[in-house]
């Protein structure tokens, strides 16, 4: 597919070139040839904090690249913009205080490890969790039956945002019915996680943008000069 960008930056190139020298970017491997190989090699900021596909979700029969452009597009390209406006120092407006507060928590939710720490809290939680809430729906639904009363379902704004959940009739040996329901636990529940927080969870955390408190911390003059001199 033309354009399809299956090459899921976790952390923006734009961001890292901050950290380069002569164009490369610092980074150690955890997995090496040797025990002699370097702890740090220069890497260009296309072939450091990438994953293929890290983002890339089926809809129907077809791959896409939705989430990244979604990521790059509400997140990142307003993010880095402000970023250069700290770089710059140049006076930070509300809108920029928000920015940087969307990019960081869209950082802490986007990476490879963060996949691995939701998959394993998942697999350890998640199935008391669906007993316990199935059980509550059932006692609402004989409740509402009961009482002649006809539950009405909350809306989905957003098709994408519906939980990956499959829900089935079953019979037990006696002939007794029941319902059933399933939930793949892997990537395509953690990017479903992902837009939960950064369309719904984000709203509801306070960003300080309005505090006149709020400050940026900068390295002392001195060591500012040393690393000039580095690069």
């Amino acid at each position: 597919m033309k354009g399809f960008k299956k090459d899921n930056h976790y952390v923006p190139q734009s961001y890292l070139k901050h950290w380069t020298i002569e164009g490369k970017v610092l980074a150690y491997r955890l997995l090496v040839p040797h025990e002699k190989s370097a702890i740090w090699k220069p890497h260009s900021t296309k072939s450091v904090a990438v994953l293929r596909h890290l983002y890339t979700r089926l809809s129907g029969s077809e791959a896409s690249d939705e989430v990244e452009r979604w990521l790059e597009r509400d997140f990142e390209t307003p993010g880095l913009a402000s970023i250069e406006k700290v770089v710059s120092e140049s006076r930070l407006t509300r809108e920029d205080w928000n920015n940087l507060f969307r990019f960081a928590v869209a950082q802490s939710v986007r990476t490879p490890a963060q996949m691995q720490i939701f998959i394993k809290r998942q697999n350890e939680t998640l199935e008391a969790l669906l007993t316990e809430v199935m059980e509550s729906s059932v006692r609402k639904i004989e409740a509402a039956s009961a009482a002649g009363v006809q539950l009405e379902p909350p809306p989905v704004l957003d098709p994408h945002c519906k939980l990956p959940l499959k829900i089935h009739r079953v019979k037990n040996e006696d002939g007794e019915e029941g319902i059933k329901a399933e939930i793949l636990v892997g990537r395509k529940f953690w990017l479903w996680q992902i837009e939960q927080v950064l369309k719904g969870t984000i709203n509801r955390m306070p960003n300080h943008q309005s505090d006149a408190k709020s400050s940026l911390d900068h390295p002392p003059r001195a060591a500012r000069s040393h690393l000039a001199n580095v690069r």
